[in-house]
């Protein structure tokens, strides 16, 4: 049974939207383009060997420090291993990553159902999304395309606020914003440590959706639900939107 709620908090991939799984083959594809159009001799398949194995060093760097990295590091870090040195802050790294980001968003949906749920949780809650995502612009553009921005009150990404989940600070800023005490404040999300653990830490309700991943595998023609981790303690868990509306209802 949840307590007095009146507030929810999101997370964004595979809660809200998903991406389907050929999406980051063809960004990549466009990235290596486009480096390779701005002067850089690089290979396709040696420099997405070195880039995927530099952005899995940076990106557990910052899951243990819960601080936010930035894709124009790893960017830098890769080329300077084809023996390219440039700061992070080249403008041609610039626009990698916004061509990058641009092919990404090209395949990502909503979830069936989801502006339809809002719209009926909008007159009731204070709505908020918090989202670990390095490139802010690129989940600012999402939200807008998909017609999320007008039902969220408050939209806090870890590329701009510097803090990932789980760490409490990422969430605290999100309860900050709402302006409600914490235990008012349910957050929805699909990981059962970043979102799940890190919510109830932190002091907010936490619900976990399978909803995202389930409908995500669907697309990609996996028809059997994939098993999913149980956070502990066990949290109420969603397939659907109906499935909140119900919890949220009290049935």
């Amino acid at each position: 049974m949840m307590k007095e709620i009146r507030a929810i908090g999101f997370d964004l991939f595979d809660t809200l939207i998903v991406t389907e799984h050929s999406a980051r083959e063809y960004a990549l594809e466009r990235l290596v383009d486009i480096l390779r159009g701005n002067g850089f001799a690089v290979e396709f398949d040696e420099f997405v060997d070195a880039y995927l194995a530099i952005c899995r060093q940076h990106i557990l760097q910052a899951r243990l420090n819960n601080r936010e990295t930035h894709n124009s590091y790893w960017i830098r870090d890769t080329l300077l291993r084809f023996g390219y040195d440039l700061p992070a802050e080249d403008p041609r790294i610039s626009e990698t990553i916004q061509v990058y980001f641009q092919e990404f968003i090209n395949y990502t949906r909503l979830l069936p159902g989801t502006l339809e749920m809002l719209a009926e949780l909008k007159p009731r809650y204070r709505l908020g999304l918090l989202s670990n995502f390095t490139y802010a612009p690129a989940v600012r553009n999402i939200i807008n395309q998909l017609g999320l921005q007008p039902y969220l009150d408050v939209v806090l990404i870890s590329g701009d606020t510097g803090h990932r989940k789980p760490g409490s600070i990422a969430f605290g800023k999100l309860v900050e914003a709402l302006q409600l005490p914490r235990q008012q404040v349910a957050y929805i999300g699909d990981n059962p440590d970043t979102d799940i653990k890190g919510a109830r830490e932190a002091g907010l309700q936490p619900i976990l959706t399978t909803y995202g991943r389930n409908f995500r595998n669907q697309l990609a023609g996996k028809l059997v639900k994939v098993p999913y981790p149980e956070p502990e303690p066990p949290a109420p868990r969603i397939d659907s939107w109906e499935e909140l509306l119900e919890l949220l209802n009290g049935k």
